[in-house]
């Protein structure tokens, strides 16, 4: 813990720092991090719902406090994060986030392990203004979902689902970080041609699917850039225009979610950001050619 405060650049800092200089003082300080929490469990029916000022993700992801602090408030929880914190948010759980800015301003990182690549972003503030989404890297990551399942191993041990106790919680989040440093030393290398940010989008809209009010207008505040910029450039690289990229992700998010059998359809409409019932089972059958009912008979 010591060490990890002793690395800690301040706000100003951090807020003149390259993408590169963010994967670098990451890939060191991810194996100093102190305290680990993780949100109490809760059961299916609380998981993928909607919640008031609340968003949830459909895979992990993990906060990790450098200044100032954060209260993170789930269905019956709240907990206070503090530098050198880190917390395990499961896939599912509903949340908000409030900040307090310390002597040197508000800085968090945040990251996810998609199916074959950790991306990373750093939130930063200081006194006056809400934090923004500042720097934001990545690296290729041939073992990211077995480091996802390190992560979820803890959290079913936290929540008393398969016990690990102390000791093999910290070795599986210790061989989390080590697989995380091995694959934040690789060479970075140029395999498409998308840029970190539009890679960076594509995987916040797959994180924050269940939010309605998403949008590339949304998205473009949080990155501080024009939404016609944005629109563009998500174009230009991804072949595809925006609306259309994140009806698709939410109709594959939605048919993830047919399988529960707790959740009705109408809860996996709003789970998966659709605004109505009626509006995603038109949507869904105008997709598959079936309803989202008899798709989960099948």
């Amino acid at each position: 813990m010591a060490n990890f405060l002793e690395t800690l650049p301040s706000e100003a800092d951090l807020k003149k720092w390259a993408p590169s200089d963010l994967r670098d003082w990451f890939r060191v300080i991810i194996p100093e991090v102190g305290r680990t929490i993780i949100p109490g469990n809760l059961e299916v029916t609380e998981r993928f719902t909607s919640h008031r000022g609340h968003h949830f993700h459909k895979i992990p992801e993990v906060f990790i406090q450098l200044h100032g602090s954060n209260r993170i408030d789930t269905p019956g929880n709240t907990i206070a994060m503090y530098p050198g914190d880190a917390l395990i948010m499961p896939r599912g759980v509903p949340h908000r986030e409030s900040f307090s800015t310390g002597k040197q301003g508000f800085a968090h990182l945040v990251f996810t392990l998609n199916q074959d690549r950790i991306d990373f972003h750093m939130g930063v503030s200081s006194q006056e203004d809400r934090p923004r989404t500042g720097l934001i890297s990545g690296a290729a990551m041939r073992h990211a979902p077995q480091c996802r399942g390190y992560l979820e191993d803890i959290i079913s041990s936290r929540n008393g689902l398969s016990p690990l106790g102390d000791t093999g919680e910290r070795a599986l989040w210790q061989a989390a970080c080590g697989m995380i440093h091995q694959a934040l030393s690789m060479p970075e290398t140029d395999s498409n041609n998308e840029s970190p940010r539009i890679t960076w989008v594509r995987h916040y809209i797959q994180n924050h699917i269940s939010d309605s009010n998403l949008t590339v207008s949304s998205i473009a505040s949080v990155m501080h850039c024009s939404a016609d910029y944005l629109s563009h450039r998500f174009h230009t690289e991804v072949g595809q225009r925006f609306s259309a990229y994140l009806r698709q992700a939410r109709l594959a998010f939605a048919q993830e979610l047919l399988i529960e059998p707790e959740l009705s359809v109408s809860e996996i409409a709003f789970a998966s950001g659709f605004q109505s019932s009626s509006y995603f089972i038109r949507v869904y059958r105008q997709h598959f050619g079936v309803s989202p009912g008899k798709a989960r008979k099948r």
